[in-house]
């Protein structure tokens, strides 16, 4: 303990010398720091006098580091350290500060906040200043939610009492859908920005009240956003013509759900859209069935007949069984003229299995598929026309990605199948609205969009410009989906897969695991707004080089711990670092102006810059300067020379 004790003060007198520099170095303007460049260019020991004693000032202290790094701290810290900073990291983190300043209404609940304080110590209240503090800088919701306005508090001093009586009433009065609390709003505003440039976010926030306003917040904004691309294509549209409303609890239906419900009907054709057409994909046969179509179409309907449904799938044509009759009648046809061929082996005697007509691919009852039992007997037929629909002409989604498809088990295959068909078509994903679009673009009315129009359309929707970022994506998801683990891979099909919501909080009961899985994807969630669970153990590095530090920590080791979930080996910013040197992983500090953001982020950041400094990393008196301030950068030469060199010594 003495010699730990004695390293310690070693440190700290390197300290003292190094902040005698670093203040030295900084008063320097910017035709000073150049002569310091040249003079270190030319004679690196810097051991001759200096005219100009700005310069020779920084000489002075800049030998005294040196002499302590050698001496005492290099030799301490090799005695005590086992491991040394990962240096690449600061080449590819973009730390970003964004000054926030409330104005008008904005700044009266911050200085009424800053008076109560204020004239609570006056009156020598005990309270938790800096806690309180961060409640209000980190939203109005954690301020109304915190102990200090908690009206079961008493012993209040009575000119402390008014002001939080008045406070309490102004908070209580604002619309929590709509408070102007700065910086809610520009993380509102960024990470929104960032999901319409298809980036995901990382929001760490420690209140509760907070996370649950920015979550709730970030859905009805985003539907908003929905509502405008929607606007591209029916500019006079209200809310209403387009998304759903209730009116004496009666559900009204709008554009939305009404074009969703086309792809999701079995009865209706296009249902086939987004739906895996086995000939195409699974049996790519589609040109053996299109010649022997009459045969097709004859054995189908033998099938047909073969099949109890209910009583709408009995009436009205189930393009779903439809397409299941004619593939088990083209597969059977194909067997027959291929007895030894075992290359798709698998394929067809699933295909031609009896129980392929009733329950699909995976040959078992389930909800996926929409599997249709009952007592009726279907009273359609299927004509040759209506068999071309089932048989593809040509790429569609599927076969575009029958490869990753391919390395499935059929009833997995199914499973994620029909997640994304589904979610392709929930309201905050913008894919409907994309395919609106393009079909305006071609010429097709967006008030008359036939089905039988529509899906041959759709089909080449993933080759067009608006299409193949959706290809890209979907492919991405498939090449990280086949990679996973069987509990992985269910997380995902039963985690935010299902709902196709845009962001995500970590709340009670909700399981981490299956919200990493879902986050690490390329698809929804894009916003991820995580509490201290989320901060340790976890990797959501996949998709993912964006995080903002909504609630800061005073320890600079928890800031690390959230930036280290995205920052991992195989993260997406190394990826990308591959083809683009110049890829970034952002960090983002929202800090209000005249607050404890500030001085907190500045504590921090000084703890940071000497956890960093100590365990390797060369100087960089810019990184942790002042906002205001603006310190030149030394010679890079001479900021290696002064990094901490924790390797062994040789011998």
């Amino acid at each position: 303990m003495e010699k730990a004790d004695g390293f310690f003060m070693e440190i700290r007198e390197y300290q003292q010398a190094y902040e005698r520099l670093q203040k030295a170095w900084s008063s320097l303007d910017v035709a000073s720091a150049q002569e310091f460049n040249e003079l270190y260019a030319r004679n690196p020991k810097l051991d001759e006098p200096l005219e100009d004693a700005a310069l020779q000032t920084v000489v002075d202290h800049l030998r005294e580091v040196r002499n302590l790094k050698h001496t005492k701290i290099e030799p301490g810290f090799r005695r005590w350290m086992i491991r040394s900073l990962k240096e690449q990291k600061r080449v590819y983190r973009k730390h970003s500060r964004h000054q926030l300043q409330p104005s008008g209404q904005q700044a009266l609940p911050f200085l009424i906040y800053e008076r109560l304080i204020a004239e609570l110590f006056r009156r020598h209240q005990g309270t938790h200043k800096a806690a309180v503090q961060i409640n209000m800088v980190s939203s109005y919701g954690a301020a109304r939610n915190g102990e200090l306005l908690d009206s079961e508090v008493r012993d209040f001093p009575e000119e402390a009492e008014a002001y939080r009586r008045l406070l309490r009433g102004i908070l209580q009065d604002l619309d929590p859908e709509a408070a102007q609390h700065p910086k809610v709003d520009f993380v509102l505003r960024d990470a929104l920005a960032a999901a319409e440039r298809n980036e995901k976010t990382l929001i760490f926030c420690a209140r509760t009240a907070t996370l649950a306003e920015l979550a709730r917040r970030l859905t009805a904004l985003w539907e908003e956003r929905m509502l405008e691309k929607w606007r591209r294509v029916y500019p006079e549209a209200a809310r209403e013509d387009i998304f759903d409303t209730t009116h004496d609890d009666k559900r009204m239906r709008a554009r939305h759900s009404l074009l969703q419900n086309r792809f999701r009907r079995p009865q209706d054709v296009l249902s086939l859209a987004l739906r895996e057409r086995y000939l195409g994909s699974l049996l790519p046969i589609a040109s053996f069935a299109l010649e022997r179509l009459g045969e097709v179409v004859s054995r189908a309907n033998e099938k047909l007949l073969q099949v109890k449904v209910g009583r709408t799938s009995a009436t009205d044509r189930d393009y779903r069984l439809l397409k299941r009759c004619v593939e088990q009648a083209a597969a059977e046809l194909w067997r027959n003229e291929h007895p030894g061929d075992v290359t798709y082996r698998e394929a067809v005697k699933a295909l031609c299995d009896p129980r392929f007509l009733s329950f699909g691919l995976d040959l078992a009852p389930d909800d996926l598929e929409n599997d249709d039992t009952g007592t009726f007997a279907p009273k359609w037929r299927i004509t040759e026309q209506s068999a071309r629909l089932a048989i593809p002409n040509g790429p569609t989604l599927w076969t575009e990605l029958s490869p990753f498809l391919e390395q499935l088990p059929f009833p997995l295959r199914v499973g994620i199948v029909e997640r994304l068909a589904s979610y392709l078509t929930y309201k905050d994903v913008p894919f409907l609205t994309d395919v609106v679009l393009a079909a305006r673009d071609s010429g097709m009315d967006p008030n008359d969009l036939e089905s039988q129009v529509l899906l041959p359309f759709v089909d080449g929707f993933w080759t067009s410009a608006l299409g193949e970022p959706w290809l890209t994506r979907l492919r991405s998801f498939l090449d990280y989906f086949i990679k996973r683990n069987e509990q992985q891979k269910q997380d995902i099909l039963d985690g935010p897969l299902k709902t196709g919501q845009l962001v995500r909080e970590t709340r009670d009961g909700e399981s981490r695991e299956r919200l990493r899985e879902a986050f690490n994807t390329p698809l929804y969630p894009m916003v991820l707004v995580a509490n201290e669970v989320m901060q340790e153990g976890l990797d959501l590095h996949k998709n993912c080089r964006r995080v903002v530090h909504h609630d800061l920590a005073w320890n600079p080791a928890q800031l690390e711990q959230r930036v280290g979930r995205v920052d991992r080996i195989g993260s997406l910013t190394l990826e990308m670092r591959k083809s683009d040197p110049t890829a970034e992983l952002h960090v983002l500090y929202p800090l209000i102006q005249n607050t404890i953001d500030v001085r907190l982020f500045r504590t921090v950041k000084e703890r940071e810059k000497w956890l960093e400094f100590l365990l390797g990393a060369p100087p960089n008196f810019s990184e942790y300067a002042e906002a205001h301030e603006e310190a030149p950068d030394l010679p890079p030469a001479l900021a290696q020379s002064l990094a901490i060199n924790l390797q062994p010594p040789r011998r």
